[in-house]
């Protein structure tokens, strides 16, 4: 099978790392896709290097994708969604695709407040006492009722999370704005995808990036939640890859 051109660069959310992507990576290199997963400082490998400034995570992943194929594009969920924008922003002229999954461009005051509140409660009760209710969070009622295995597998990676990089992840998000970095990107094919059911970053926040993204198409998943790319991962990577192999 011939490769395509570029590399797919996938980001993760918070809490968790580059593992999350394992099988829609999997799938995606069996399509002849160049894939890049990597871990967003202090997570997974990197959680020595936790940092709460959304610009700083954003110039460590551009360091460290600068050398792949070109073009770049990049996927996001949530946090890792966020950095792609930011990203994207910087790179702009070696960006080919942008696919930004369940993500927002920037809180208002209210979540920004209740964002720093959770950092705080997470420090409190540290990473494992958050897991019961980010699951909550994160996932439909569908999946939760089915008892669905991604549930448990995500339980497992976030009880392996450092608390101080979680809560620094949430303050990291409470003051970050990536609207200039889309002003930059209007012209970039880009894919807004949202779980229609997701409480963390409902539809209005795509439907938000998607109006200063004019070029884009945006994709509500019906009984989905915040998750979306896990819960149904066929439908997310025969989503994604019909978007970036199309010309």
């Amino acid at each position: 099978m011939s490769t395509h051109a570029g590399a797919v660069v996938l980001l993760h959310a918070a809490g968790l790392d580059r593992r999350m992507w394992n099988g829609i990576a999997a799938s995606l290199l069996a399509r002849g896709h160049v894939v890049h997963t990597l871990d967003l400082p202090g997570h997974g490998g990197k959680r020595t290097i936790a940092v709460n400034d959304m610009e700083a995570i954003a110039a460590h992943v551009a360091d460290e994708i600068i050398g792949l194929p070109r073009p770049l594009n990049l996927v996001g969920l949530s946090l890792g969604g966020m950095v792609a924008q930011l990203v994207a922003g910087t790179m702009q002229a070696h960006i080919g695709k942008l696919v930004l999954c369940d993500t927002m461009c920037g809180p208002r005051e209210e979540l920004s407040n209740a964002l720093r509140a959770r950092a705080e409660r997470t420090r409190s009760v540290g990473a494992v006492g958050m897991i019961e209710e980010t699951v909550a969070r994160w996932f439909g009622p569908a999946t939760l009722d089915t008892g669905a295995p991604i549930v448990g597998i995500v339980r497992g990676w976030l009880a392996e999370a450092d608390t101080e990089a979680n809560a620094r992840s949430w303050e990291a998000i409470a003051g970050f704005d990536a609207r200039p970095a889309l002003a930059k990107l209007r012209d970039v094919p880009s894919l807004v995808v949202c779980g229609a059911l997701d409480t963390a970053t409902p539809p209005a926040f795509s439907n938000e990036i998607a109006d200063l993204l004019p070029g884009s198409r945006m994709v509500l998943l019906e009984g989905l939640g915040h998750m979306a790319p896990l819960e149904d991962e066929n439908g997310f990577v025969k989503l994604v890859a019909e978007f970036l192999e199309a010309e």
